[in-house]
C-alpha cells in the first residue's frame, strides 16, 4: 500500500479513536436535555448562542440586563461555531454541546500538530494530543462547573496560539505568517482574557524562542513577519476589537480586589490544587506534567534550547499558579496592576494547565527513551494512564447527579413563566432566583415567554450597572436590613425604579435565605404588587401598569403672567403648586414674564397651564392668543383684580369689582364654606372682582360667580374671584389653599396615551399622544448609538440620571417616536470578512488550485 494511502488510513483511525473517546467522555452531556455547568454561566452562555440564531448577529439586544450592546465585550467566535451548529441541528442547545465535542477535537488535533513542531516523537505525541481535552481542569471545572462554553474553546485553541507564535518567529514563508494570524485571531476572539493569559506565557518564553528561531532570522525578515502579521491580524480581529476599544469607557469594570468576599471565592488556595474534594482540584495528569519536566531537566543528553524550553514552562505554570492564589497571596499589590485586575485569579491555572500537557509529553517521551525492553516501557505508560483513568474516574468531569433536581426546578420555574401575560415594553425583575438555578435565568424567559430580564446571570460589563445596583441596594440595604420601619421615602424609591425599568413582573424564590420570601413578598405588594401565580418554590408578582415611557415632570411648563414682584409675594410662601414656588423656577417647571402685549402663539403653546395675576396689557388681541392656547387643550387661571380686565369682558364672561365684608354666605355644591375665613382687610372693607355671564360657578356670592369656570375647545379657563390667592395666603386658610391646590392638581396630570407599534432589538416606534409638554423617559438602557426622531424629525436624546434610560423631550400633540441604534462599524464586519476570505485564499493557495483543476 502506498504511504499516502496508510497515511490516509491512519488519521482516519486518529480521528474515529478521538470521536469514540470523547463522546463517550460526553454521553452524559448529550443525553441530558440540560447543560453541563448549571450552577455557573452555561445559560448565559447558550442565550448568545440562541440570539445569534434567532436574530443574527444584532449589535443590541433588549433580552440582556433589560437593553446591552450585544456580544461588544464578549469575545464572539465560540457563539458563532454554537450558533452555526445550532443553525444546522436546529437546536441551540445541542450546538451548545456539539461546540464542546468540536473544541475537543480541535484542541487535539492542534496540540498534536504543536508537539510535532516541537520536535517530539512517537506515542507521546499521541497520547498527550488524546489527553489534553480530558484535563480534569478543563473538563470538571471550566465546563462541568462553570459551564464556561468561551473560556473552554479557547484554553482548545491555546496549542493553535503556541503553533501561532512558532510560525510568526521561525518562517520565512508567508503563507506560515499569514496562517499564524488566523490561529492567533481565533484565540484572542475566543477568549479575551485567556488569549492576555496566554501573552503573559509567550513574555517568559521568549529566551527559548529568541535561542531556537528569532535569531536565526534575519532583522529584514523578522520585521517583514511582524508587520504582515500585524496587518493580518488587525483585519481579521476589526471587526470585534475596534468597537471593543472604542466602546470601553462604558464598560463598567470590576475589580476583584475591591470585592474581598467575590476575591476570595474565584481565589486557590494552593492546597484545594492537590484535594481531590476540591472544586479546584487541577489532577494527576497536571502533577505528572511537572514531574515531566523536572525528569526532563535531569537528563544529560538534552539539547539547550529544549533545556530553556523547560525552565521557562515551569517557571511559567509556578508564576501562574502564584497569581491564581488571589486573596491568599502574599502579594496582594499584584492585583491592583492593570489588567492583572479584571483577571478572575482561578483563570491562570488555564495557562498552567495547558503548559502542564506538554510536560506530560515530555515525561512520555523520557520513557520512551529508558534503555529497557519495550513490554517496560509499554507497562510503565499503561501504569501511568490507569493511574490518569483512576484519577479521572474518582472526578468525574461532569456531573448529573443533580439532574432530577434540576428537571423539577426547571419545570416549576417554567411553569411559572408561563403565567407571564406576555406585555409590550413588560420586563420580567428576579431578584433572588439566581441562586435556585444559576444562569438558567437569564435564558428561559427570552426563549419561553418573549421577554427581557431586568437582572441576568453576569453583570460585569453592564452599562447600566451603576442604576441597577442602586435599586440592589435599596432591596438589601435600606428595606431589608431595617424592615418593617421601612420608611415612606425607600418604598417610594423602589416603585420608582421598578417603574423606569418597566418591570411589571417579579419572580421570588421562596427558600432563598437572602431575600427573605415572607419579608420581600409584603414589601413589593405594598408598592402595588400582587401574586398570581405560585409554585412549591417560586411566586410571580405583577403590577397592573405598562410603564415602557414614563412621564418624568408632570408639573412642566407652568407660565405666571403679570407683575413678578406681586406674583412672588403670593405665591412664594403658598403651597397652590404643591411645592414651594422657589424650588418650582429652580427646577423650571414655573417661568414668569410680565409683557403680555408681545405674547406669541409659539411662546407659550408648550406650557400645560398659564395664570394671569396682576398683568397689564394695551392690545387686546393678546385674549385671541390666549383663547387658541385654550382650544389646544391648555388650562389658564385668571384673577382680573389689579389688572386691564378689572371691569372688561373675557371670551363671554363680564367681570365686577366688589367690595365686601365680614362671613360672607357663599353657596357651593362642592366645598365646605364654613371653613372660609372672613373678608376684611385690616378692619375694613374687602374689595375685589367677581365674575358673571357664561361660566359655570363653583363657588357663589349673591349673583355673581367667585370661583367657576369656562370649557373652550378641549382646553379651560379659570376665574378667581375676592381674589382668593391672596385671600388665602394673608388669612393663612389652609383649606382655601387646598382648594386652589386640587384645581391645579388635577390638570398637572397629562394626558398622556402610548402605543407601542414596533419593538425589535435595534428599533422602537412608539405612537404617542400628550396634551402638554413632558420630559419622557425611555425604558431602554441610554448608549451614545441610540438616535431618535419625532414625526422624521431628528431629536436629542439624553441620559436619565435617575435610572440611566433613555430620556426625551416632546411638545404636546400626537407623534410617531423613532428610536434606532445606530451601529456605527457595520463596514468593519465585511472587512474582516473579505480579509479572512483574502487570507484563507493565499495560505491555502486556492488560486492556483483552481485554476489547476479548471485547466484538466
Amino acid at each position: 500500500m502506498e504511504y499516502k494511502y496508510r497515511k490516509l488510513l491512519f488519521e482516519i483511525a486518529y480521528l474515529l479513536t478521538l470521536l469514540v473517546v470523547y463522546s463517550f467522555i460526553l454521553y452524559p452531556v448529550f443525553k441530558s436535555p440540560y447543560l453541563p455547568g448549571r450552577g455557573g454561566d452555561a445559560y448565559g452562555h447558550l442565550f448568545k448562542i440562541w440570539e445569534l440564531m434567532n436574530d443574527g448577529y444584532v449589535k443590541w439586544t433588549r433580552y440582556w440586563h433589560g437593553g446591552d450592546p450585544f456580544l461588544t465585550f464578549y469575545s464572539p467566535l465560540s457563539y458563532f461555531v454554537g450558533a452555526l451548529i445550532g443553525k444546522i441541528v436546529n437546536s441551540d442547545v445541542l450546538g451548545y454541546k456539539l461546540t464542546i465535542l468540536i473544541g475537543m477535537l480541535i484542541g487535539a488535533y492542534s496540540m498534536r500538530f504543536l508537539l510535532r513542531e516541537l520536535r517530539f516523537k512517537g506515542i507521546s505525541i499521541y497520547l498527550s494530543s488524546l489527553l489534553y481535552p480530558l484535563s480534569i481542569w478543563i473538563l470538571y471545572y471550566v465546563v462541568g462547573l462553570c459551564g464556561a462554553i468561551t473560556r473552554f474553546f479557547a484554553n482548545m485553541l491555546l496549542p493553535l496560539g503556541m503553533l501561532g507564535v512558532i510560525y510568526l518567529v521561525k518562517y520565512k514563508d508567508i503563507k506560515k505568517v499569514l496562517l499564524s494570524s488566523i490561529f492567533l485571531s481565533a484565540l484572542f476572539l475566543s477568549h479575551l482574557m485567556i488569549f492576555i493569559i496566554f501573552a503573559f506565557s509567550i513574555v517568559i518564553l521568549f529566551p527559548y524562542l529568541y535561542i531556537s528561531y528569532i535569531r536565526n532570522l534575519s532583522l529584514k525578515n523578522f520585521a517583514k513577519n511582524i508587520l504582515v502579521f500585524s496587518a493580518s491580524f488587525i483585519s481579521l480581529t476589526a471587526f470585534w476589537t475596534i468597537p471593543f476599544l472604542l466602546q470601553m469607557k462604558y464598560y463598567n469594570t470590576f475589580y476583584f480586589y475591591k470585592e474581598p468576599p467575590t476575591f476570595q471565592f474565584h481565589s486557590v488556595y494552593i492546597e484545594n490544587l492537590f484535594d481531590i474534594s476540591n472544586k479546584y482540584y487541577v489532577g494527576i495528569l497536571f502533577i505528572l506534567g511537572l514531574l515531566g519536566y523536572i525528569l526532563f531537566l535531569l537528563r544529560k543528553d538534552i539539547k539547550t534550547d529544549l533545556k530553556i524550553f523547560s525552565i521557562n514552562s515551569l517557571l511559567i505554570i509556578f508564576f501562574f499558579v502564584f497569581l491564581a492564589l488571589g486573596y491568599y497571596n502574599p502579594i496582594r499589590e499584584l492585583y491592583y496592576l492593570p489588567i492583572i485586575a479584571n483577571i478572575h485569579p482561578e483563570r491562570w491555572i488555564d495557562g498552567a494547565n495547558f503548559y502542564s500537557l506538554i510536560g506530560f509529553a515530555l515525561l512520555i517521551s523520557s520513557i520512551e527513551e529508558i534503555k529497557v525492553q519495550k513490554n517496560v516501557k509499554a507497562l510503565l505508560i499503561i501504569a501511568i494512564l490507569l493511574i490518569i483513568l483512576a484519577d479521572f474516574s474518582l472526578k468525574y468531569p461532569i456531573s448529573v447527579e443533580d439532574e432530577k433536581y434540576f428537571d423539577s426546578m426547571i419545570k416549576e420555574y417554567t411553569n411559572i413563566l408561563n403565567c407571564i401575560d406576555n406585555l409590550e415594553g413588560s420586563r420580567l425583575y428576579q431578584p433572588s432566583v439566581e441562586l435556585a438555578i444559576g444562569s438558567a435565568t437569564a435564558y428561559y424567559p427570552a426563549i419561553i415567554k418573549n421577554i427581557p430580564i431586568l437582572r441576568g446571570w453576569y453583570w460585569q460589563g453592564d452599562i447600566n450597572l451603576l442604576s441597577r445596583s442602586k435599586l440592589y441596594h435599596i432591596i438589601y440595604r435600606d428595606i431589608l436590613s431595617t424592615y418593617p420601619n421601612v420608611s415612606e421615602f425607600h418604598y417610594n424609591l423602589l416603585s420608582n425604579y421598578l417603574l423606569h425599568f418597566s418591570v411589571n413582573y417579579i419572580i421570588l424564590d421562596k427558600y432563598n435565605w437572602m431575600l427573605p420570601y415572607s419579608v420581600f413578598s409584603n414589601v413589593i405588594e405594598k408598592i402595588g404588587f400582587r401574586k398570581i401565580c405560585e409554585s412549591p418554590r417560586f411566586a410571580l408578582f405583577y403590577r397592573d401598569n405598562n410603564t415602557f415611557i414614563i412621564i418624568e415632570n408632570t408639573s412642566t411648563k407652568i407660565l405666571f403672567i403679570g407683575s413678578e414682584n406681586a406674583i412672588k409675594d403670593i405665591l412664594i410662601r403658598s403651597t397652590f403648586l404643591g411645592e414651594n414656588l422657589s424650588n418650582c423656577l429652580e427646577t423650571k417647571n414655573c417661568t414668569i414674564i410680565n409683557n403680555l402685549d408681545s405674547l406669541t402663539y409659539n411662546e407659550i403653546k408648550n406650557y400645560k397651564i398659564i395664570f394671569l395675576y396682576s398683568y397689564h396689557y394695551t392690545n387686546s388681541s393678546v385674549w385671541k392668543i390666549l383663547e387658541r392656547f385654550i382650544r389646544e387643550g391648555g388650562i389658564v387661571f385668571v384673577d382680573t383684580f389689579l389688572s386691564s380686565d378689572m371691569e372688561n369682558s373675557i371670551l363671554g364672561v363680564n367681570s365686577t369689582v366688589i367690595k365686601v365684608k365680614g362671613k360672607l354666605d357663599l353657596p357651593s355644591d362642592m366645598y365646605d364654606m364654613e371653613k372660609f375665613s372672613e373678608f376684611e382687610d385690616n378692619g375694613n372693607y374687602w374689595v375685589s372682582t367677581t365674575y358673571s355671564g357664561d361660566l359655570i360657578p363653583l363657588i357663589k356670592y349673591e349673583n355673581y360667580t367667585v370661583l367657576g369656570y369656562k370649557e373652550i375647545g378641549n382646553g379651560r379657563i379659570y376665574f378667581i374671584g375676592l381674589s382668593l390667592f391672596y385671600h388665602s395666603i394673608v388669612k393663612n386658610n389652609q383649606y382655601e389653599q387646598s382648594i386652589l391646590r386640587n384645581l391645579i392638581a388635577q390638570h398637572l396630570k397629562s394626558n398622556f396615551k402610548y402605543w407601542i407599534s414596533q419593538l425589535t432589538n435595534e428599533k422602537i416606534t412608539v405612537i404617542i399622544s400628550t396634551d402638554s409638554a413632558a420630559t419622557i423617559s425611555i425604558s431602554e438602557n441610554d448608549y451614545p448609538y441610540w438616535g431618535a426622531k419625532l414625526n422624521g424629525k431628528e431629536i436629542p436624546i439624553r441620559k436619565n440620571e435617575f435610572a440611566g434610560t433613555i430620556e426625551l423631550e416632546i411638545s404636546k400633540g400626537t407623534w410617531i417616536l423613532e428610536l434606532e441604534y445606530r451601529y456605527p462599524w457595520k463596514v468593519l464586519d465585511l472587512f474582516s470578512l473579505f480579509s479572512f476570505l483574502f487570507i484563507i485564499t493565499i495560505v491555502l493557495d486556492l488560486r492556483n488550485r483552481i485554476w489547476k483543476y479548471s485547466t484538466c
